[in-house]
């Protein structure tokens, strides 16, 4: 209900889960971000683990050190007046979020890029990314993303105070 009403838009989450071994984890599956009964825009996640360090529990931030989804699927939508639409949430590092919740890494396996057209009722599919894997990290520094693709290896770096995000991504 809190999260529903931070994002502005229903989010179903399966039965969610802890564990203390091998290490501290939060686990859900069937976790939906977006309207049941719409396609699009939607953020679709097969599972979630999320690794605390549960000592920032007791003395804040909360600082995690992991966020992996399986089975990431986002779905835009271009509407018949050519206006795109996307859901409201996409993971990100924030380590350092100032009182908030730190994220050191998000990882990605098995995302999915599905783009939507619509008119008058009726959703197409129209183009997909299948089988994406990234992996973000919060560092200081310099800012670099890797891309594996079609085109090559690409690689990318910028100067960004004393933060940073490196980021590796795979089609």
């Amino acid at each position: 209900s809190r999260l529903s009403t931070a994002l502005g838009q229903p989010v179903a989450i399966g039965q969610l889960g802890f564990s203390l071994t091998p290490r501290p984890a939060f686990t859900g599956p069937d976790i939906r971000v977006g309207d049941a009964a719409q396609q699009a825009p939607s953020v679709r996640l097969d599972r979630v683990e999320v690794f605390p360090v549960l000592r920032s529990f007791l003395q804040g931030p909360i600082h995690v050190t992991e966020v992996s989804l399986d089975g990431f699927t986002v779905s835009i939508l271009r509407d018949a007046g050519g206006r795109w639409r996307a859901p409201a949430v996409f993971p990100a590092p924030t380590r350092g979020a100032g009182g908030g919740i730190g994220i050191d890494r998000v990882r990605v396996a098995g995302g999915r890029l599905s783009i939507f057209e619509g008119a008058n009722g009726v959703l197409r599919e129209r183009s997909r990314i299948d089988d994406m894997r990234t992996d973000l990290l919060w560092a200081r520094g310099t800012a670099s993303g890797v891309a594996d693709g079609p085109c090559g290896r690409c690689r990318d770096q910028r100067r960004s105070g004393d933060r940073s995000a490196i980021g590796a991504t795979r089609f």
